[in-house]
């Protein structure tokens, strides 16, 4: 019996840790999308062939390129 009610208390700590940790997560992701959409600085992400796979807004407003333009070149 003590055995199981062990086990209980350590499901229901795991339980609560998971959903702090999936908070933690959805804030952290809402931080980093915010600062992505709205930095003026070009920030980006690239393949090992050189070619953007994925690109913050700036990239279009300062230069005027479309996303297909942009994710063509390498």
């Amino acid at each position: 019996m003590q055995a199981e009610q062990a086990r209980n208390r350590i499901e229901a700590e795991l339980r609560k840790l998971g959903a702090e940790l999936a908070n933690e997560i959805e804030k952290r992701t809402l931080e980093r999308d915010r600062i992505w959409n709205v930095s003026e600085d070009l920030l980006g992400v690239t393949n090992f062939e050189g070619y953007i796979v994925s690109f913050n807004p700036a990239w279009t407003r300062l230069l005027g390129w479309t996303e297909d333009e942009l994710k063509s070149m390498p």
